[in-house]
């Protein structure tokens, strides 16, 4: 489309049309500074009139009343009151019109600088909303997993039929040299069949559960550890998660092998990351101090 103030070409988005005359031109053209435009809303956009079309309108009521004043001077002799009187309440009915539509153009600004107003203050309490929310996720979460503290996964231990978990984590300990019983254990269940399901076990404290979780690491055990029919498949032992905990381990854990990072791990209910020996821990507390990992 071409600009109608210089016959130019106009780019998407710079143009602004007249309501009254449907002509288009650049917003520069028309007067607007570019911040104040980008800031115009549709309706706004919508009811905007170029000055020729303004200055028409005035025009229309200066001649208006300049045509009346005319015509009485040169038939006043020849004028009845009652054409007068019609003549005058045409240019009272005239001015009222302009009037009136003055009183609605004031009335509409106002109405939107009032939008504005509750827009600015509903979009302020949304991020403050999104922060709460977000808070409380936090805080929740961290009461979840403080629950699970004194819990591990076992991971590659094999299946055997009518298994008692219990019985098959006192092998385990037996074997590291400890002499630990546990509260509970079990199977998690999974849509996996190609591989044994991790073992939930609760121990009786942390400090046992981590006894046993370091001894685990260190030893590097294996199945055939445990009973001398199974194979060498090695078995690992993790802290236990939340989901939430769980779904941020995996996307830190992605992220910082692309980046070359050695060491991520997690420990009371943090996870932290580390890129060599010498280099400095990074803690992770969410999806956005991932960032961090560089």
């Amino acid at each position: 489309m071409l600009c109608v103030v210089c016959n130019n070409s106009i780019h998407q988005g710079d143009e602004i049309q007249c309501f009254i005359c449907k002509e288009f031109t650049h917003f520069i053209c028309a007067g607007l500074r570019e911040g104040k435009f980008r800031k115009l809303n549709k309706q706004a956009k919508d009811n905007w009139s170029c000055n020729t079309c303004k200055f028409s309108k005035e025009q229309d009521k200066n001649n208006l009343l300049s045509n009346t004043n005319k015509l009485l001077t040169s038939k006043g002799n020849e004028i009845t009151d009652e054409t007068l009187n019609g003549v005058i309440d045409s240019v009272q009915f005239m001015s009222t019109q302009f009037d009136h539509f003055g009183q609605q153009l004031k009335s509409l600004v106002s109405t939107i600088n009032e939008l504005k107003d509750e827009n600015k203050q509903i979009n302020e309490e949304n991020i403050f909303l999104r922060k709460e929310l977000l808070n409380l996720s936090q805080r929740v979460n961290i009461i979840e997993q403080k629950s699970l503290e004194c819990h591990a996964e076992l991971i590659g231990v094999p299946e055997i039929q009518n298994e008692i978990c219990t019985d098959t984590i006192d092998k385990i300990t037996s074997t590291l040299g400890l002499e630990i019983k546990v509260k509970n254990a079990f199977r998690i269940p999974s849509k996996s069949t190609d591989k044994p399901r991790k073992i939930s076990v609760c121990f009786m404290s942390v400090e046992e559960k981590h006894k046993v979780m370091d001894l685990m690491k260190k030893k590097k055990m294996v199945a055939k550890h445990i009973d001398g029919k199974w194979n060498n498949t090695a078995i690992y032992v993790n802290e236990q998660m939340t989901s939430t905990f769980r779904n941020l381990f995996f996307k830190t854990r992605n992220i910082a092998k692309e980046v070359g990072y050695k060491f991520i791990w997690f420990k009371n209910n943090k996870i932290f990351v580390k890129k060599n020996e010498g280099s400095m821990t990074i803690y992770i507390v969410d999806e956005a101090s991932i960032s961090k990992i560089k």
